[in-house]
């Protein structure tokens, strides 16, 4: 929320309504769950990512097929050869493939395919930088602590400490 500007984007996810707010909102009170659960939705989202890429690679292929197969039909049909000439050209036949129903159905299956994906992508990008932030959050923490005298509670300490340790120490 930057200057008062509440940001309130919502995506369908398998029939659910969600929060993109929500879905990155990290909880500083249960810092050890947050890094529990960071891999499993970043590795969802990626998988979003990929399904939504392969949608998108599907539905060019298919605008494709749609474009040679009316421009086929067009071109080489005596039907469709205009007043006063003596067959189809490129031009005329490539003119009539942009007036085709199959053909605009599959441009518009495209471009939505098209946004899917960038959508899919963004949020997967986003998971990532989350996964950035948390790391970065945890180094932040345990240097306060550190200053502070505080220690960990004991029953999550050695896999937290684990879990910061790796983060920290993590060369990019």
């Amino acid at each position: 929320m930057a200057n008062g500007l509440k940001l309130d984007v919502k995506v369908e996810i398998d029939g659910k309504m969600l929060s993109i707010e929500e879905l990155l909102r990290i909880d500083q009170t249960d810092i050890s769950n947050e890094f529990a659960a960071q891999a499993s939705r970043y590795a969802y989202f990626s998988v979003l990512e990929a399904e939504a890429e392969w949608g998108l690679a599907d539905a060019v292929r298919l605008r494709k097929e749609a474009e040679a197969t009316a421009f086929t039909l067009y071109k080489n049909n005596e039907d469709f050869i205009p007043p006063g000439s003596r067959s189809v050209s490129d031009g005329y036949a490539s003119q009539l493939v942009d007036l085709d129903n199959n053909v605009k159905k599959a441009r518009v299956e495209e471009a939505d395919a098209q946004y899917e994906y960038r959508l899919m992508r963004a949020l997967a990008t986003s998971f990532h930088q989350r996964a950035d932030m948390l790391q970065s959050l945890g180094v932040m923490l345990r240097s306060e602590m550190d200053m502070t005298g505080m220690a960990v509670r004991e029953d999550m300490g050695n896999s937290l400490r684990r879990t910061i340790d790796k983060r920290s120490t993590k060369v990019e």
